[in-house]
């Protein structure tokens, strides 16, 4: 229970790098402990439950609904967290170094990306774009895209280029091209949910 099989530790780095977020709680004034925060909208909800079947023995209870009024209209959603322990609070030094609050991408990444981590990369926060992929990767800084770039390069052999968002300057986001997206197609696939296969453009 305290620490994370392999192929639970891909998911939950997979989950990390796109929007899940993570929730620190602390003992005598220092952080202690760490958990996982997974929250999607409800047309997601096989998604989510599917990963909650994964990550059930890290967590104490079921997914919750959750409504709440924005804009002047109802949005619905469905969340589940993990536990607070400390195999997610050494995978969280991955992300937050350096004393720093904000997540960035470790260069040590590299030797824990593997098609599972890449597929729940690609469910999470990516989408088809035009002939080829988007990856939305805003809040991260131009090092952190980078240093992923680099992995998408020398590990999958994908084709890949660093675009600036036209309306934030300061925001990039990761373009895989028409010629790479058979790999990409063929790498991820079988790892990824039925109901993302659309973001491959199937």
């Amino acid at each position: 229970m305290y620490q994370l099989p392999p192929f639970h530790l891909s998911v939950a780095i997979g989950l990390i790098i796109s929007d899940v977020g993570l929730e620190f709680s602390k003992y005598k004034g220092k952080i202690a402990s760490c958990r996982l925060r997974l929250e999607m909208a409800y047309k997601s909800v096989s998604f989510l439950l599917a990963t909650f079947l994964i990550l059930s023995p890290f967590c104490s209870a079921l997914p919750v609904l959750n409504k709440r009024i924005r804009s002047g209209s109802l949005n619905t959603s469905v969340a589940f967290y993990t536990r607070s322990l400390p195999c997610f609070l050494e995978l969280s030094e991955l992300f937050f170094f350096n004393g720093s609050s904000v997540k960035e991408i470790s260069p040590l990444l590299f030797y824990y990306f593997d098609p599972i981590v890449l597929a729940y990369w690609v469910m999470c926060d990516g989408s088809v774009h035009t002939s080829g992929f988007l990856f939305c990767t805003d809040s991260f800084s131009k090092a952190s895209i980078q240093i992923l770039v680099c992995i998408l390069i020398n590990k999958f052999d994908l084709a890949c280029s660093i675009h600036v968002k036209r309306k934030a300057k300061c925001h990039y986001r990761i373009y895989i091209p028409a010629r790479s997206m058979e790999r990409l197609r063929t790498i991820v696939r079988p790892h990824m949910h039925p109901s993302f296969y659309y973001k491959l453009g199937l």
